[in-house]
């Protein structure tokens, strides 16, 4: 306080930055985002980790603060099989309007 006339720190008086570097936030940014003309191209951020050595919180860190992005787990989704596609349960369901037209309806006279 006597030196500066304030009891605000000095830029440059704390610990200095060992992971979020812009060599480590350039590599971590290479491995994140999927190359051009090569989609599917990026790293999880286990594979980030193991590749740079920079711990885990840290490259979630970088991907957050510096990089500007969300972190998400992959996910598998449900693959589009002939069972489930959108053109054969509209046949299924047309056959079984077209069962109830023919029949005129008896399909509910037990209900009666």
């Amino acid at each position: 306080m006597r030196k500066t006339g304030t009891t605000d720190q000095q830029p440059g008086s704390g610990r200095p930055r060992t992971s979020r570097t812009a060599e480590n936030i350039d590599a971590v940014n290479d491995l994140v985002q999927s190359q051009e003309g090569a989609p599917g191209t990026h790293k999880t951020t286990h594979q980030i980790t193991k590749k740079t050595g920079i711990s885990l919180r840290s490259v979630g860190r970088i991907i957050h603060k510096d990089i500007q992005l969300k972190c998400l787990k992959k996910r598998h989704a449900q693959k589009l099989t002939a069972s489930n596609r959108i053109d054969q349960a509209i046949d299924q369901w047309r056959d079984r309007l077209n069962a109830f037209v023919k029949d005129k309806g008896k399909h509910f006279e037990h209900l009666l």
